[in-house]
């Protein structure tokens, strides 16, 4: 019942646990088999393997996870041998996201550098949350009559429901003729490849001090926005169409902020 983007990353996961792991029997992992099968994909003996980065690794570790509790479930082993992971512990993370007083600023900035079709991709990611791919991709039959929804064609999710259109990216539509069924329509009415608006981002990012800034973190940013103005995990979750409420938790930054700033905004 898996679907073919987590079977894929399923293989890739254990493509890297097998040579390792070898013929061990499942019954006999034990928390430290898992540990050491963590600092080999992170410091790997073999020169041709390439060191991975201590949040592939948890992926990894995480499918194990999953197949282990697959095979529990399903009576192929008596007893999960190992009920909790030993992930590794990540570093705090310091790519950069926009909080609510920098989306003025950064916008005029976006103006300044980019045309009128990555005005209005960037804007759908930022205030949408929608990736990139999904901003380049919007289409005029997605968008509710009135305009004040917007079902994306594409999710990882697979999930296609409706997601409010910020007031932004709609006073931009009124000036994008509708003359293909993209709303913003790359040459010969196809769509603009992915990384279309790479450039602009970084750049207006810079602008306003926020280096490496890249088209993936505005959706990082919008789930921060929207969660430090009032929303709840569920509705982050929906917003960004995960599958699960952990996943989305991943996008929001800590915002320095007192608890007193909390109450006087509920």
């Amino acid at each position: 019942g898996a679907r073919p983007q987590h079977l894929e990353r399923a293989q890739y996961a254990f493509a890297k646990i097998i040579p390792v792991i070898g013929d061990t029997p499942v019954r006999r992992l034990t928390a430290a088999c898992v540990v050491a099968l963590r600092k080999t994909l992170q410091d790997p003996t073999n020169t041709d393997q390439r060191p991975m980065s201590p949040s592939s690794v948890n992926i990894v570790l995480r499918y194990l996870g999953v197949a282990l509790g697959w095979a529990y479930r399903n009576h192929r082993i008596v007893a999960n041998p190992i009920r909790e992971m030993p992930y590794e512990t990540l570093m705090e993370d310091n790519r950069p996201f926009l909080v609510i007083e920098d989306v003025i600023p950064f916008l005029q900035q976006v103006d300044l550098i980019g045309n009128l079709h990555q005005q209005q991709a960037i804007r759908a990611m930022l205030l949408m949350g929608l990736r990139e791919s999904e901003a380049l991709r919007l289409r005029w039959d997605g968008f509710s009559g009135d305009g004040d929804y917007y079902a994306p064609a594409r999710s990882k999710s697979g999930k296609a429901q409706m997601i409010p259109v910020a007031a932004e990216v709609q006073r931009i539509l009124e000036d994008l003729p509708r003359k293909s069924e993209w709303v913003i329509p790359g040459r010969a009415e196809s769509i603009h490849l992915k990384g279309y608006t790479r450039q602009v981002v970084k750049e207006a990012g810079e602008a306003i001090g926020k280096i490496n800034l890249t088209p993936h973190r505005l959706r990082a940013s919008c789930a921060t926005i929207v969660a430090a103005s009032g929303a709840g995990a569920h509705q982050v979750r929906d917003l960004l169409r995960h599958a699960s409420i952990s996943t989305s938790q991943y996008y929001v930054q800590k915002v320095p902020m007192s608890i007193k700033t909390l109450v006087d905004r509920s």
